[in-house]
């Protein structure tokens, strides 16, 4: 579900689609996860200010799916519902994660810049007490 509220603009994800780079992965799912080991392994990925729950329920939801090279040998992750059954649930915190760290803007709006990201120092009373 799409819904442009509150100021908002949401850029629609469709796991199941077309992948941006096809010869590489068939689908969206496909090259969401591999986008983001790439991330993680180029150190742009931190997790540490998550809570030791929520990284441990990550790191099972992250190491239970399976992925091997299709006919066209582009590398291909298991489908969600295989996900599911392994470990009895949705992997939805994982697939927020590899979200996160999807370059939507590059990938549905070719040629447009991405936005500047904002960047706080801190609100008023904590630059005061410094």
């Amino acid at each position: 579900v799409v819904d442009q509220a509150a100021g908002y603009n949401f850029m629609p994800v469709n796991a199941g689609s077309r992948a941006r780079r096809p010869d590489d992965y068939p689908n969206v799912r496909s090259e969401l996860w591999f986008h983001a080991l790439a991330c993680a392994k180029a150190g742009r990925m931190c997790l540490g200010l998550l809570s030791k729950d929520v990284r441990k329920r990550l790191q099972h939801q992250l190491i239970s799916p399976e992925w091997k090279l299709d006919a066209m040998g582009r590398r291909m992750v298991e489908p969600k519902e295989v996900t599911k059954k392994k470990i009895r649930r949705s992997p939805d915190d994982v697939d927020a994660l590899n979200l996160c760290y999807y370059n939507i803007v590059s990938h549905v709006m070719e040629g447009v810049e991405p936005p500047r990201p904002v960047h706080r120092v801190g609100s008023a009373m904590e630059r005061g007490r410094r």
